[in-house]
Protein backbone atom coordinates (compact mmCIF):
# COMPACT_ATOMS: atom_id res chain seq x y z
CA UNK A 1 0.00 0.00 0.00
CA UNK A 2 1.22 3.52 -0.86
CA UNK A 3 2.41 5.80 2.00
CA UNK A 4 -0.91 7.91 1.25
CA UNK A 5 -2.92 5.24 1.21
CA UNK A 6 -2.03 4.69 4.49
CA UNK A 7 -2.43 8.22 5.72
CA UNK A 8 -6.00 7.40 4.01
CA UNK A 9 -6.50 4.58 6.38
CA UNK A 10 -6.16 6.89 9.25
CA UNK A 11 -8.51 9.11 8.50
CA UNK A 12 -11.16 6.61 7.76
CA UNK A 13 -10.55 4.75 11.15
CA UNK A 14 -10.83 8.65 12.95
CA UNK A 15 -13.89 9.20 10.41
CA UNK A 16 -15.30 5.86 12.00
CA UNK A 17 -14.58 6.54 15.65
CA UNK A 18 -16.09 10.26 15.10
CA UNK A 19 -19.22 8.77 13.82
CA UNK A 20 -19.79 6.16 16.76
CA UNK A 21 -19.15 9.43 18.81
CA UNK A 22 -21.91 11.37 16.98
CA UNK A 23 -24.29 7.75 17.62
CA UNK A 24 -23.72 8.20 21.25
CA UNK A 25 -24.46 11.81 21.55
CA UNK A 26 -28.02 11.19 19.66
CA UNK A 27 -28.61 8.14 21.93
CA UNK A 28 -28.39 10.26 24.95
CA UNK A 29 -30.08 13.35 22.78
CA UNK A 30 -27.39 15.72 22.86
CA UNK A 31 -28.10 16.72 19.18
CA UNK A 32 -26.27 19.52 18.56
CA UNK A 33 -22.63 17.14 19.91
CA UNK A 34 -24.25 14.72 17.61
CA UNK A 35 -24.68 17.18 14.58
CA UNK A 36 -21.12 18.41 15.14
CA UNK A 37 -19.39 14.86 15.26
CA UNK A 38 -21.55 13.65 12.25
CA UNK A 39 -20.12 17.05 10.50
CA UNK A 40 -16.55 16.11 11.46
CA UNK A 41 -17.20 12.38 10.67
CA UNK A 42 -18.00 13.14 7.18
CA UNK A 43 -15.08 15.75 6.55
CA UNK A 44 -12.67 13.12 7.46
CA UNK A 45 -14.24 10.65 5.75
CA UNK A 46 -14.04 12.69 2.18
CA UNK A 47 -10.61 13.79 2.91
CA UNK A 48 -9.65 9.91 3.24
CA UNK A 49 -11.34 9.49 0.05
CA UNK A 50 -9.11 12.03 -1.51
CA UNK A 51 -5.83 11.04 0.13
CA UNK A 52 -6.48 7.55 -1.49
CA UNK A 53 -6.72 9.55 -4.60
CA UNK A 54 -3.50 10.87 -3.63
CA UNK A 55 -3.97 14.18 -3.00
CA UNK A 56 -1.96 15.72 -0.18
CA UNK A 57 -3.16 18.79 0.95
CA UNK A 58 -6.53 19.45 1.50
CA UNK A 59 -7.75 22.28 3.40
CA UNK A 60 -11.30 22.75 3.12
CA UNK A 61 -13.73 22.35 5.89
CA UNK A 62 -16.97 22.30 3.46
CA UNK A 63 -18.24 18.74 3.68
CA UNK A 64 -20.19 19.95 0.06
CA UNK A 65 -16.98 21.54 -1.30
CA UNK A 66 -15.29 17.93 -0.55
CA UNK A 67 -18.35 15.93 -2.07
CA UNK A 68 -17.50 17.95 -5.24
CA UNK A 69 -13.82 17.37 -5.35
CA UNK A 70 -14.30 13.71 -4.21
CA UNK A 71 -17.15 13.34 -7.38
CA UNK A 72 -14.47 15.04 -9.68
CA UNK A 73 -12.61 11.68 -9.14
CA UNK A 74 -15.82 9.23 -8.69
CA UNK A 75 -18.97 10.89 -9.96
CA UNK A 76 -20.68 8.38 -6.79
CA UNK A 77 -19.83 11.44 -5.21
CA UNK A 78 -22.32 13.51 -6.39
CA UNK A 79 -24.84 12.12 -4.67
CA UNK A 80 -23.94 13.14 -1.57
CA UNK A 81 -23.52 16.94 -1.96
CA UNK A 82 -26.79 17.96 -1.04
CA UNK A 83 -26.59 15.89 2.18
CA UNK A 84 -22.92 17.65 2.59
CA UNK A 85 -24.61 21.32 2.43
CA UNK A 86 -27.14 20.46 4.95
CA UNK A 87 -23.26 19.01 7.04
CA UNK A 88 -21.84 22.03 6.41
CA UNK A 89 -24.71 24.25 8.76
CA UNK A 90 -23.42 21.99 11.86
CA UNK A 91 -19.82 22.99 12.03
CA UNK A 92 -20.34 26.59 13.68
CA UNK A 93 -23.61 26.45 15.03
CA UNK A 94 -23.78 23.41 17.05
CA UNK A 95 -20.82 24.75 19.49
CA UNK A 96 -21.54 28.79 19.54
CA UNK A 97 -23.91 30.57 21.11
CA UNK A 98 -23.31 33.82 19.28
CA UNK A 99 -23.45 31.63 15.80
CA UNK A 100 -27.33 31.57 16.51
CA UNK A 101 -29.67 34.29 17.05
CA UNK A 102 -30.09 34.81 21.09
CA UNK A 103 -31.66 33.78 23.50
CA UNK A 104 -30.63 30.58 21.82
CA UNK A 105 -27.88 27.99 22.41
CA UNK A 106 -26.80 25.18 20.57
CA UNK A 107 -27.53 22.61 22.90
CA UNK A 108 -31.09 23.37 23.14
CA UNK A 109 -32.07 24.36 19.62
CA UNK A 110 -31.23 21.13 17.73
CA UNK A 111 -33.52 18.30 17.12
CA UNK A 112 -33.71 14.94 16.67
CA UNK A 113 -34.71 14.94 13.56
CA UNK A 114 -31.79 16.72 12.81
CA UNK A 115 -29.32 14.47 14.70
CA UNK A 116 -31.00 11.26 13.02
CA UNK A 117 -30.76 12.77 9.68
CA UNK A 118 -26.78 13.82 9.75
CA UNK A 119 -25.97 10.18 11.32
CA UNK A 120 -27.58 8.79 8.27
CA UNK A 121 -26.29 10.82 5.80
CA UNK A 122 -22.97 10.12 7.24
CA UNK A 123 -23.55 6.17 7.68
CA UNK A 124 -24.25 5.75 4.22
CA UNK A 125 -21.21 8.40 2.87
CA UNK A 126 -18.83 6.60 5.07
CA UNK A 127 -19.68 2.83 3.49
CA UNK A 128 -19.21 4.86 0.39
CA UNK A 129 -16.17 5.92 1.33
CA UNK A 130 -15.50 2.81 2.84
CA UNK A 131 -15.50 0.59 -0.38
CA UNK A 132 -13.62 3.24 -2.42
CA UNK A 133 -10.67 2.97 -0.18
CA UNK A 134 -10.57 -1.16 -0.10
CA UNK A 135 -7.79 -2.81 -1.43
CA UNK A 136 -10.06 -4.96 -3.83
CA UNK A 137 -11.08 -1.20 -5.42
CA UNK A 138 -7.48 0.15 -6.11
CA UNK A 139 -7.07 0.82 -9.58
CA UNK A 140 -3.88 -0.70 -10.92
CA UNK A 141 -0.20 0.36 -9.87
CA UNK A 142 1.45 2.32 -12.18
CA UNK A 143 4.10 -0.74 -12.48
CA UNK A 144 1.22 -2.45 -13.43
CA UNK A 145 0.34 -0.06 -15.67
CA UNK A 146 3.37 -0.36 -17.05
CA UNK A 147 3.69 -3.86 -17.58
CA UNK A 148 0.95 -4.07 -19.58
CA UNK A 149 1.94 -1.58 -21.86
CA UNK A 150 5.51 -2.67 -22.48
CA UNK A 151 3.54 -6.20 -24.11
CA UNK A 152 1.68 -4.28 -26.87
CA UNK A 153 4.81 -1.68 -27.35
CA UNK A 154 7.07 -3.78 -29.68
CA UNK A 155 4.09 -3.91 -32.26
CA UNK A 156 3.84 0.47 -31.93
CA UNK A 157 5.38 2.36 -34.07
CA UNK A 158 8.63 4.28 -32.08
CA UNK A 159 6.77 7.69 -31.84
CA UNK A 160 3.81 5.96 -30.48
CA UNK A 161 5.93 3.68 -27.71
CA UNK A 162 7.36 7.25 -27.00
CA UNK A 163 4.37 8.64 -26.45
CA UNK A 164 3.22 6.06 -23.85
CA UNK A 165 6.28 5.59 -22.30
CA UNK A 166 5.90 9.27 -21.15
CA UNK A 167 2.33 8.73 -20.39
CA UNK A 168 3.27 5.73 -18.00
CA UNK A 169 5.79 7.50 -16.32
CA UNK A 170 3.32 10.55 -15.62
CA UNK A 171 1.29 8.26 -13.96
CA UNK A 172 3.90 6.40 -11.78
CA UNK A 173 5.02 9.86 -10.48
CA UNK A 174 0.91 11.00 -9.63
CA UNK A 175 0.70 13.14 -12.41
CA UNK A 176 -3.44 13.32 -13.88
CA UNK A 177 -3.66 12.51 -17.28
CA UNK A 178 -6.90 13.83 -18.22
CA UNK A 179 -5.24 16.82 -19.99
CA UNK A 180 -4.00 14.13 -22.74
CA UNK A 181 -7.90 13.72 -23.59
CA UNK A 182 -9.31 17.05 -23.63
CA UNK A 183 -13.33 17.10 -24.74
CA UNK A 184 -14.08 17.31 -28.04
CA UNK A 185 -15.70 20.90 -28.91
CA UNK A 186 -16.97 22.09 -32.22
CA UNK A 187 -15.58 24.89 -33.83
CA UNK A 188 -17.66 27.21 -36.64
CA UNK A 189 -15.83 29.44 -38.99
CA UNK A 190 -18.40 30.64 -40.71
Amino acid sequence: MKPGRDVAQRWLRQAEHDLRIACGHQGRADYSDACFMAEQAAQKALKAFLMWQGQRSIPLHSVAQLAERCAQFDPDFAAHIPAGRILDQYYIPTRYPDALAPPAVPFESYTQEQGTRAVTAVQALLALVTQKCSPATESPTPQAYQATEASTRAALPSRTASMLRGRADMISAGWSTAWLHPPKTSTSLG
